[in-house]
């Protein structure tokens, strides 16, 4: 078989074909994300991690304008009292952290779930920041 013969038979083909059936509403279907609604326990985990940090800021609120500031041997008693309520809270901390992230392998589009796991990062951020400034704060008073 030459081009000639090839054009030939490739212009006798039908300029366009209509499908059998309407593929349209399938396609689309596939291409709509699926909202979801946010599963209770999220709630539940959200107030915890919530809890967490509003015990250790209302702690920290709390001793700063009082026996902290009065000597040096109560600043580091409260210090090693301090670090153990905030490794408590980091230990809550990572276990949302855990939680999210398994949630998030059931629904990896949430957008809930994505900053939840933000915010938790962020808080256990914070209080390894304030775990190492009272550390620094006890080897100082020591």
């Amino acid at each position: 078989m030459n081009d000639k013969e090839l054009a030939e038979i490739v212009g006798r083909l039908p300029k366009s074909i209509e499908p059998r059936r309407d593929l349209w509403p399938g396609i689309e279907a596939r291409l709509t994300p699926v909202e979801r609604p946010t599963p209770r326990w999220l709630n539940g985990l959200a107030a915890a991690v919530l809890v967490a940090a509003c015990t250790a800021g209302v702690f920290f609120g709390m001793n700063r304008g009082g026996p902290l500031n009065t000597s040096f041997t109560t600043a580091s008693t409260a210090a090693a009292n301090s670090n153990l309520v905030i490794a408590q809270n980091i230990k809550v901390v990572n276990n949302a952290i855990g939680r999210i992230r398994q949630a998030l392998r059931t629904d990896p589009t949430s957008g809930a779930l994505q900053d939840l796991l933000y915010r938790a990062y962020m808080e256990r951020d914070r209080l390894t920041v304030q775990k190492t400034e009272l550390t620094l704060l006890r080897s100082y008073t020591s």
